[in-house]
């Protein structure tokens, strides 16, 4: 994974789980062009850090689901 700002907006639901950090490492040996990658996770992990790719990411919980769609406002990509 490429982290600059030209690339795809990303979003990953669960990346604190398993199953997201190795999401996450996939995306790393991919050459996948991510520009801005949003972390989101359940509440007993909102406010953690994940580094990726030397850069450290705040974990997110998705809030109520009216809010839920302007969270993803400019997202290309959602892992779930």
């Amino acid at each position: 994974m490429e982290l600059n700002g030209d690339g795809l907006s990303v979003a990953v639901i669960g990346a604190t789980g398993a199953v997201g950090r190795d999401l996450l490492e996939a995306m790393g040996r991919s050459r996948l062009p991510v520009g801005k990658l949003r972390l989101f996770a359940s509440m007993a992990t909102t406010g953690e850090t994940i580094e990726v790719e030397g850069q450290t990411h705040r974990v997110w919980s998705l809030l109520g689901s009216d809010r839920i769609p302007e969270q993803f406002d400019g997202t290309d990509l959602v892992f779930l």
